[in-house]
């Protein structure tokens, strides 16, 4: 995806925080771990969570995680949140432009589904 860049490398505890506030949603796609810093930072800054349920993640997770237990689940937990932000968007658009989207019968946008 053109929009995404990877970061090799550390980063200092100021620029992570401003990452975590920064994005849409944290994923923690782990295979092997006990304990993770970035979903308790995660949790910290209310940032809603994907990760593998692995180790003790389960037990860290903060209230808004959602834990998945494959990568099929982790591709859907994924798909939602995106479909989810698109959504807010859409609203937000609407509401700076005054429109009110035509929905159908299910309350979802019909323009977008067409």
């Amino acid at each position: 995806d053109p929009r995404a860049t990877v970061h090799e490398g550390y980063v200092d505890d100021h620029l992570f925080d401003i990452w975590l506030v920064a994005c849409d949603v944290v994923v923690l796609p782990y295979r092997h771990i006990w304990s993770s810093g970035v979903i308790e930072r995660a949790g910290l800054y209310g940032r809603p969570v994907i990760a593998t349920r692995v180790g003790g993640l389960e037990h860290q997770a903060p209230p808004n995680a959602t834990l998945v237990n494959d990568d099929s689940e982790l591709q859907s937990a994924m798909e939602r949140a995106y479909a989810t932000r698109a959504a807010e968007d859409l609203g937000a658009d609407l509401e700076r432009s005054g429109d009110q989207p035509a929905l159908n019968a299910h309350g979802e946008n019909r323009s977008a589904l067409t």
